[in-house]
């Protein structure tokens, strides 16, 4: 096999010939706009992997810059450093690293404003990872180790309000499975009332080894440096294959109050049985359900919940039925309360494995509660060993088939405004290359559709300005100064269908008057950004 594959448009030379690959990528483009890309790869597939792949960009416009080199050789990565730097007037991160592929270590900062608001420190050596990200947000900690076959995680979040959360685990596989595995979880959550201040503090313990599962949760509240048990739960058990026998328990401590909920899940052999006791103070609840439970093969359960204060007293009924057998399956499922029917689904797929044909024939009925599709034949298709991997497919398409069609309207908003956020960038860059040649953006007195300054963009930077994908919308411009120097920055806004933008208004104008006057690297102007809302603004 080989090819050669030019494009001197965009910069692209691509060749492979005798399991040699080379690769290099520079787009033109970017270089009318003042930033430096390159991409190349040599590479060589003969019997093990080696080569060279850098990668450079600087931009004349920030003085941005980033470099990657990694260098392979008997499939592995022998050697590999990086180094950036991208800032705009308020706004800087660099970045370095540098290793191989059993040793490293990677740092990067973000600052505002001369300010360190953000870092990430990222090493590893011999099975060992270690990890911290500070912001202003956030703050993580962790570490990974393995020894021999175990796997040893530990992980901690503070949050700036005060939240924290402490994480500790252990996991063993054995032949791709799990064979061991524990988790311990501490959070504390700070709550105000007035007058209090009270931390949440949650432990979890998970506890999996041998097929049995041990898990408690107990919640405490503490209030003046004193800890008070509130809640206390436990789910144990067996989960052998085929064989599960699962206890839970939720109880509050005594003086609470005598409420609490039980219950108990067995699996054995396919047959299927849960119990379980809810009391609220005086009241008491029962479930039960049981049956034949083979996944994907046979369901037949049948049940009852109802309140066993002295008798029992069925208040709910429920009969659910799954068969698969003979190219059909069959789908049931009935609620009844006090003798009414609240809930009635049943659901009939037919069809045959022979040949493999994507011919979908035209004889679906439906009806109001049943619903009935003759699938392709398939039957002789030889690769299929088991009908398990059939079935999933098939119920899913008779769950798709037994409810009403999704509503289409927020899947076509969420395409409009994706083609809004297109739109926008594609504004932006012609922005880019005009403040490139001028070094000033176009000037606006106050807020202005988008068209307003065409005669700045038109036809040297775009050959003509993209629509909104709604007939009566419009994208908006407003130029933004800096330090008392005008038009040094501007703001492209796009009102969303969603609330999938950064900032919430209830107009246009509304917009404007959030940040007019504000420069546009100014810290105001990010705070305001960080909102989720139905406009868009790109701030340069």
């Amino acid at each position: 096999m080989s090819y050669n594959l030019k494009s001197p448009m965009i910069g692209l030379n691509s060749e492979y010939q005798n399991n040699k690959l080379s690769f290099k990528f520079s787009p033109t483009f970017l270089q009318m706009a003042g930033e430096n890309l390159e991409f190349n790869a040599n590479l060589n597939f003969e019997d093990e992997v080696f080569g060279n792949i850098k990668f450079n960009y600087e931009s004349e416009n920030s003085g941005g810059n980033a470099n990657l080199n990694i260098d392979i050789k008997d499939d592995k990565i022998i050697n590999y450093n990086t180094v950036g730097n991208l800032e705009n007037l308020y706004e800087k991160i660099t970045w370095e690293g540098e290793g191989n592929q059993d040793s490293g270590s990677f740092e990067l900062v973000s600052k505002f404003q001369n300010e360190i608001v953000g870092n990430i420190l990222y090493k590893y050596d011999d099975n060992k990872y270690d990890l911290n990200f500070d912001t202003e947000e956030v703050k993580i900690i962790g570490k990974l180790e393995k020894e021999n076959e175990m796997y040893n995680f530990d992980l901690n979040f503070q949050l700036n309000n005060g939240n924290e959360f402490d994480i500790s685990s252990k996991i063993k596989f054995i032949d791709n499975k799990i064979d061991y595995f524990s988790l311990d979880l501490i959070t504390n959550i700070p709550i105000k009332f007035t007058g209090l201040d009270i931390i949440s503090n949650n432990k979890y313990k998970i506890l999996y080894e041998n097929n049995y599962l041990d898990s408690t949760f107990n919640y405490y509240e503490i209030n003046s440096g004193e800890e008070k048990h509130i809640l206390s739960s436990s789910l144990s058990g067996d989960l052998s294959y085929n064989n599960t026998d699962l206890n839970l328990s939720i109880e509050p401590i005594e003086e609470i109050g005598d409420s609490f909920i039980k219950g108990n899940l067995n699996h054995n052999n396919d047959y299927l049985k849960i119990s379980g006791n809810l009391k609220e103070y005086d009241d008491l609840y029962y479930l039960d359900i049981e049956g034949d439970f083979s996944a994907w093969e046979n369901i037949d359960l049948q049940g009852s919940a109802g309140t066993e204060n002295t008798d029992k007293e069925e208040i709910i009924n429920l009969d659910k039925m799954f068969s698969y057998k003979d190219n059909e399956i069959k789908s049931k499922f009935n609620i009844n309360s006090m003798g009414e029917e609240m809930f009635s689904y049943n659901l009939n797929i037919n069809y045959e494995i022979d040949n493999f044909e994507h011919i979908i024939p035209s004889n679906y009925v439906q009806a109001k509660d049943n619903e009935f599709f003759q699938l392709p034949n398939f039957s002789s298709y030889n690769d299929i060993e088991t009908p398990y991997l059939i079935a999933g497919g098939i119920v899913g398409l008779g769950m798709f088939l037994s409810t009403s069609v999704p509503d289409r309207t927020y899947a076509q908003a969420q395409s409009r405004d994706a083609a809004r956020f297109a739109n926008i960038g594609q504004i932006g860059t012609a922005l880019s290359i005009y403040h490139y040649d001028r070094g000033i953006y176009p000037e606006s007195d106050g807020i202005i559709e988008v068209s307003e300054i065409q005669d700045y963009l038109i036809p040297r930077y775009m050959d003509s300005l993209p629509n909104d994908p709604l007939d009566g919308k419009n994208y908006y411009y407003i130029s933004l100064n800096s330090d008392g120097e005008e038009n040094k920055g501007y703001a492209l806004i796009a009102e969303l269908e969603s609330n999938d933008g950064n900032i919430s208004a209830n107009s246009i104008d509304e917009v404007y008057n959030m940040i007019k006057g504000v420069n546009y690297d100014s810290k105001n102007l990010k705070e305001i950004l960080q909102d989720f809302g139905n406009y868009y603004l790109m701030v340069k």
